[in-house]
């Protein structure tokens, strides 16, 4: 299970538009990361989710929106790397983490870090979430 989300979380972590998914799965797939029929299997699933997600608002056609693996430095020098932020037109900044386990505490901890970084660059709007994908579950407001 933790081979699976570790790959699956690769395949997310490069696709930036909805329209990116097939070509995330054809890199994993040519490296051999994937079989075809696991690389079928993948895309039904994170096709839906993208989806489900899309209508969030974390997948906008506008690339120029969104920031995956983003990597910030903390005061205390700590590096850190949310999986997805979209910038909306209007400045707020959303914060989504993908996870493909069990919920844990130190994820809502590791998310409400990654917005009071933002908050002290400046952002007065943030938003974060934690995002299941194999649920398709999200918890918001961290």
């Amino acid at each position: 299970h933790r081979l699976r989300g570790i790959v699956l979380h690769g395949i997310l972590s490069h696709v930036v538009v909805p329209g990116g998914l097939d070509a995330s799965l054809e890199e994993e797939f040519s490296a051999g990361t994937l079989s075809q029929e696991e690389a079928r299997e993948a895309g039904e699933l994170l096709r839906g989710r993208i989806a489900s997600a899309a209508a969030r608002g974390w997948f906008p056609e506008d690339c120029s929106q969104v920031r995956n693996e983003l990597t910030l430095i903390d005061s205390d020098g700590t590096v850190c790397r949310p999986d997805r932020v979209v910038t909306r037109p209007d400045g707020e900044v959303v914060i989504i983490d993908y996870k493909f386990g069990e919920p844990k505490p130190s994820y809502a901890a590791q998310v409400a870090r990654y917005a009071d970084i933002f908050r002290r660059m400046g952002y007065a709007r943030v938003s974060t979430a934690l995002w299941y994908v194999d649920t398709d579950v999200v918890v918001e407001g961290i």
